[in-house]
């Protein structure tokens, strides 16, 4: 029967692509790691990984494997966990990914106030889209997320948290005003920088504006806020963001900015867990602060762009 040593070592050699980089990692010689790998093959009785002169690459049972490994990898911190906090402290890991709109106005303020309460947790933040966090929430490589609008999946638990307005956003020069609205149909006459097709934003934008009866032009995709930013400060375009995103650039008057309205566009943010695994302690007390942090900001007036 396989051990929980055996299916660390898989995972490092599946998130490495190589024998030899998850050796070096691991501090394992490379024949020592081989034969465990070779071990769990037998024991599995499927080959996990397909060799090559460039490293290994994952089967369709390897990849089936992997996120059943990791599911009880976490099952096994949790344990750990659950009697240490017995004690009364909160300890462990928790992985967290948030959406870059989220990251300048959000992120920091729950961070500071987890840390005051929990020191002993260690977080690690991954930034990314939503189509992204979602595969990471359904291969279970994330423990939490703040994300915006995750599609209906059974594998993931979703709670709304604040529903938030989008901005046209442009030069300065195009004199947006958060103040004065712009109909979604001026959006047909121009050149949008938008997210790749299978990110939740793009189909936000899209499927808004197919029920207008709207054409879009793309004039540029980019999965990055800061490329969106970048290419709009240029003038090559105009994005369709949260005001999170870019209320910095408006305050120092690098961009406009302009809610979209007739009819208003808006999405959820939403916080989001794995749904077929137990979330650890340190996971449910970090989610309990995020909530309390939007509450406040919320309840306060505080959140931009809250509708």
């Amino acid at each position: 029967m396989f051990d929980l040593k055996q299916l660390r070592t898989f995972c490092e050699v599946a998130d490495s692509g190589s024998v030899s980089k998850a050796a070096d990692r691991l501090r394992i010689a490379q024949p020592a790691l081989t034969r465990q790998v070779h071990l769990l093959e037998s024991d599995l009785e499927i080959r996990l990984f397909d060799r090559h002169s460039r490293g290994v690459d994952l089967t369709e049972d390897g990849r089936a494997f992997l996120t059943r490994a990791r599911s009880i990898l976490r099952d096994a911190e949790r344990t750990r966990e659950e009697f240490r906090a017995r004690s009364g402290a909160v300890t462990g890991p928790v992985a967290l990914a948030i959406a870059p709109a989220l990251v300048d106005f959000l992120l920091g303020r729950v961070i500071a106030a987890y840390g005051r309460s929990h020191p002993d947790v260690q977080i690690e933040i991954v930034e990314g889209f939503t189509g992204y966090i979602e595969e990471w929430l359904i291969d279970g490589r994330i423990d939490l997320a703040v994300l915006y609008d995750p599609r209906a999946d059974k594998r993931v638990r979703r709670e709304a948290l604040v529903p938030e307005k989008l901005f046209m956003v442009g030069t300065p020069e195009r004199g947006f005003h958060i103040d004065q609205p712009c109909p979604l149909a001026s959006l047909a006459s121009e050149k949008l920088i938008t997210a790749s097709r299978e990110q939740r934003l793009r189909e936000v934008i899209e499927d808004a504006a197919e029920r207008a009866g709207i054409t879009l032009s793309i004039a540029f995709e980019a999965n990055s806020l800061n490329v969106h930013k970048a290419l709009v400060r240029q003038g090559l375009g105009i994005s369709v963001l949260p005001y999170g995103a870019i209320a910095r650039e408006v305050s120092a008057g690098l961009l406009s900015a302009a809610p979209i309205y007739r009819p208003e566009l808006s999405w959820q943010v939403t916080l989001a867990s794995p749904a077929l695994s137990r979330p650890s302690i340190a996971a449910r007390t970090l989610a309990e602060t995020i909530r309390t942090t939007v509450a406040a900001l919320t309840e306060a007036g505080d959140w931009p762009g809250q509708v």
